[in-house]
């Protein structure tokens, strides 16, 4: 079984702006998809989707949904979990 970490960040990919989302992600995590940070605080995973269109772009980080989600606002959520 493949090792998570302490905050599952999961973020849909079919959606407009999901692709930014991803590279901010990856950019601060310096992680890619699937992936943990050494720490083991982080796993980033894609998802086709959440059933949320309306929310869109989402962003998942273990069981609270943010909706709407820019760039910026995942540089606000990833400081909040610190």
């Amino acid at each position: 079984s493949r090792s998570k970490g302490d905050f599952r960040s999961r973020c849909s990919s079919l959606h407009e702006g999901a692709p930014r989302l991803l590279d901010e992600i990856t950019k601060l995590l310096n992680i890619e998809d699937g992936q943990t940070t050494p720490d083991r605080k982080y796993t980033l995973e894609t998802v086709a989707c959440f059933g949320s269109c309306a929310l869109a772009p989402v962003l998942v980080m273990n069981d609270t949904v943010y909706g709407r989600v820019t760039p910026a606002k995942v540089r606000e959520i990833l400081q909040e979990a610190e």
